[in-house]
């Protein structure tokens, strides 16, 4: 009796304990790809705002080589 009892035991907690595993880890994959939405999104903005901030950064910088260039003679 003890034989057969013993491992049935032991199944029905090791299924009990997977169970309560699996349902830890289908909720942090849930927050992974929520987190992930956010990031490719984050990105997408970026993305579009690119070349408005790499523009808004080269303007000054060009106008103050060329200020440069003209207060020591080679323009």
């Amino acid at each position: 009796m003890e034989a057969i009892l013993g491992p049935v035991i032991a199944v029905l907690f090791s299924v009990g304990y997977t169970e309560t595993k699996l349902r830890k880890h289908r909720s942090a994959h849930k927050a992974h790809q929520e987190e992930y939405k956010a990031l490719v999104e984050r990105v997408d903005v970026m993305e579009r705002n690119l070349g408005r901030n790499m523009l808004s950064a080269m303007i000054p910088l060009s106008k103050s080589v060329k200020e440069l260039q003209e207060t020591v003679g080679l323009r």
